[in-house]
């Protein structure tokens, strides 16, 4: 998977700027950062729940198999969790 640019504005309000990376197949990443930063915001736009503003991502399709209720935001300033918690739940 490829994320191009990809910005979301809602109003005049910049969410995600310009944001680029690449995974490769079979690798498990975990998104951090305090609250307010555009995570939700950024796995909504991977699991194709929300559209970019602009930008574009490739090979998506790593992603089909999650849902917005798999989820789980996890507040790392506040708690101590196991990385299990920050993946998605796959079973569903």
């Amino acid at each position: 998977m490829e994320v191009i640019n990809v910005s979301k504005h809602y109003g005049h309000s910049i969410i995600l700027k310009d944001i680029n990376f690449a995974l490769n197949k079979g690798e498990i990443v975990g998104l951090v950062g305090r609250n307010g930063v555009g995570k939700s915001t950024l796995m909504k736009i991977l699991v194709q729940n929300n559209q970019p503003t602009s930008g574009n991502i490739q090979s998506s399709e790593l992603f089909k198999f999650f849902n917005e209720n798999s989820i789980k935001v996890v507040d790392f300033e506040t708690k101590k969790e196991t990385l299990k918690d920050i993946y998605l739940n796959r079973s569903k």
